[in-house]
């Protein structure tokens, strides 16, 4: 059996690239981990390394040796023809590290077809699956077990396709409002839901194993504390999610008070900016491409009454900043990375409550947006 799991490998590809290597250092990098004929560090099969990643991440019943499927002719068949099938994007998705960072983004718009292509063949598999098991052992399911997995990886690219665009400058100030509205209102939400999805599905597994344990036994099996592997990830997400949400609502703020300078649309508009900022996404079926019209409706501010004015924004979004604080503050405070979230989302606090105060209340300049900190979470900077 592989001992490796995929995403601590890919995450050190995306640490790696984000120091702009040489492309002799990306390719020697891709040379060593995917050595020979798809082989990890040419002695692992791929194949036995997303299996692995597959049971630690949820725990699937058809991969536990506890469960009736699990020595299934017929299920093991549709588990190594999914497996085999999902060698080639994987593969392909851990070689798109090995390109500069610019070329990336255009790799994962078209990985996505690729990952949408099987989650639809893990859907069909769990249903299968489920209903081989529903016989056997009615009180156990397999529903949303392997392609919730998949949405998992899908959910990721789709955000780090997003975020890549404030490292490469794509995005105008004027989207922004946007850009972090589709995070956390739609990829972080679904991101953090599927991660919780199989963070529960691990804890009922383990109670049918420890159940079978105590059958077996006379002995009394002393209670563990359980380990949450998927814990700190979902924290993380969710400081995401709020920071993300305090920046729209900072951003519509800044619009009500006329401190957002918006282009004057000639060829286009923001629809089509909206669209092409998201195009990559619309052959994705989950989760489903909001369009702009949709935005639209649900980000309308004329529902309210009475009108929201730029001061409840601004307050609004301080709550958010101090959200993510807790949340982070939750996480050890050794990592660079909670450090510098930390430092971003108190600046952005003070910044917010300064507002709220009427600082610079008739100045129309523009805030400034400080990325030193973080590539993709900027310090506002009023001017």
């Amino acid at each position: 059996m592989c001992d490796f799991v995929l995403i601590p490998f890919q995450e050190s590809f995306i640490s790696f690239s984000e120091q702009s290597p040489c492309v002799l250092s990306r390719s020697l990098l891709q040379v060593t981990f995917l050595a020979d004929n798809k082989k990890v560090f040419g002695v692992h099969l791929l194949q036995d390394m997303l299996r692995e990643s597959l049971r630690a991440f949820i725990c699937p019943p058809v991969l536990s040796q506890k469960c009736c499927l699990y020595n299934n002719a017929q299920a093991r068949e549709y588990v190594e023809t999914f497996i085999t099938h999902a060698v080639r994007p994987f593969c392909s998705l851990i070689q798109i590290h090995g390109h500069n960072r610019a070329r990336q983004r255009d790799k994962l718009a078209h990985i996505l077809e690729d990952f949408s292509a099987l989650q639809d063949e893990a859907e069909k598999m769990d249903a299968s699956l489920h209903a081989m098991l529903s016989k056997q052992e009615p009180q156990r399911q397999h529903l949303a077990c392997v392609s919730t997995w998949v949405l998992y990886h899908n959910l990721r690219i789709m955000i780090h396709y997003i975020l890549s665009g404030f490292e490469l400058e794509l995005y105008n100030v004027h989207e922004y409002h946007y850009i972090f509205w589709y995070l956390s209102e739609l990829l972080y939400g679904w991101l953090i839901s599927t991660l919780s999805r199989a963070d529960a599905a691990q804890l009922t597994e383990e109670r049918f194993t420890e159940e079978a344990q105590k059958s077996r036994s006379s002995k009394k099996v002393k209670k563990k504390k359980r380990a949450r592997p998927l814990g700190r990830e979902i924290t993380m997400n969710q400081a995401h999610q709020s920071y993300c949400a305090g920046m729209y609502k900072a951003m519509v703020g800044f619009d009500l008070d006329g401190k957002v300078v918006m282009p004057k649309f000639k060829f286009d508009s923001e629809e089509v900016r909206f669209e092409h900022r998201f195009a990559a996404f619309s052959g994705v079926m989950t989760p489903p491409p909001v369009h702009y019209k949709q935005f639209k409706e649900m980000t309308n501010l004329g529902k309210f009454n009475p009108p929201l004015q730029a001061s409840d924004l601004y307050t609004s979004a301080g709550k958010h900043f101090q959200q993510t604080k807790l949340i982070l503050e939750s996480l050890s405070s050794s990592e660079a990375e909670v450090n510098n979230l930390l430092k971003i989302v108190k600046t952005n606090f003070v910044v917010m409550k300064l507002l709220v105060g009427g600082h610079k209340k008739d100045s129309k300049i523009p805030p400034e947006f400080d990325f030193s900190s973080h590539k993709y979470f900027p310090i506002i900077k009023l001017v």
